[in-house]
């Protein structure tokens, strides 16, 4: 659409490729001493090495997906070979992170402000698939968080959405550990990219988000709001 001048909402070609790259899109985030998790470019041949210096229990999922498809959360060195043989079912690298569990948040990005954070509460034990586009039990709380903490996830959201190039409006999700629940609940399925891209009058809308999976890094206290691609 740039090469054309078609105008359009949300992110350019360079924020919307660098965010749908998850490992890119940490290198960026690490660079910039952003709260990520620590993470591997994993192969068959090597994802019991990396895991053995992360350290488990991980997560281990295509480096270009998005929808939680092909991911795995690992417990144990036994499941490592058939994590890695679901996520190269799809194309690209391969990406193994540590792996935190805690509070899923996700926050709304609308040009420069960071909206009120959504604490996530599936019935099962995480965020899947299920859970974000069949299951009618999911719990959307918000706001998320309180105080201080509701402001430091926003701060950190807004951040990592600017240091991968995003801008107009996206979503960046995160995991907090120790979080403490949100006042109001709101029932219904996750909105993914199809389902709130639209038009700006006779703009094609385009949807941009960051997406993240629960880990979190060395050093980063519980508490503290970690985002990660």
């Amino acid at each position: 659409m740039d090469a054309f001048g078609v105008p359009y909402t949300g992110s350019n070609v360079l924020g919307s490729a660098l965010s749908m790259d998850k490992i890119r899109t940490k290198q960026v985030w690490l660079s910039l001493g952003l709260p990520t998790p620590q993470y591997r470019k994993v192969t068959a041949e090597d994802v019991h090495a990396n895991a053995a210096e992360l350290g488990l229990p991980v997560v281990v999922k295509p480096a270009n997906e998005g929808s939680s498809v092909g991911i795995s959360r690992v417990t144990d060195d036994a499941g490592l070979d058939e994590a890695v043989a679901l996520a190269a079912r799809y194309d690209g690298q391969l990406l193994m992170e540590q792996m935190v569990v805690g509070d899923e948040l996700t926050v709304a990005i609308l040009g420069d402000v960071a909206l009120p954070s959504i604490r996530i509460v599936p019935k099962g034990q995480w965020y899947d698939y299920n859970a974000k586009y069949i299951a009618e039990d999911t719990q959307y709380l918000c706001p998320g968080l309180d105080g201080d903490d509701e402001e430091e996830i926003r701060r950190i959201a807004l951040a990592a959405f600017r240091a991968a190039g995003c801008r107009g409006w996206g979503r960046v999700d995160v995991m907090r550990r120790a979080g403490r629940p949100g006042k109001a609940a709101v029932g219904g399925k996750r909105a993914g990219p199809q389902a709130v891209a639209g038009r700006a009058g006779s703009d094609p809308g385009r949807t941009q988000a960051i997406r993240t999976l629960g880990h979190r890094p060395p050093g980063v206290r519980a508490g503290q709001a970690v985002p990660h691609a």
